[in-house]
């Protein structure tokens, strides 16, 4: 991803989520949901990134 939309969008998600938050799903600590999954993707279509973002897991859990 370019740095002219890289940046804004970092700026943005880390505005979305919060920094701690943000750097908890970029470094793979803390799964994210698939609703911020997609918000994910949307932030980054309106920034103008046109390849399809994927992910890097998929977790299978239970809510006890």
């Amino acid at each position: 991803m370019p740095a002219r939309i890289a940046n804004p969008l970092k700026q943005h998600l880390i505005h979305y989520f919060n920094r701690k938050r943000y750097y908890e799903y970029h470094f793979g600590r803390r799964p994210i949901t698939p609703a911020h999954e997609q918000y994910i993707r949307q932030a980054a279509i309106s920034y103008g990134w046109q390849i399809p973002i994927k992910f890097n897991d998929y977790i299978e859990d239970y809510l006890w």
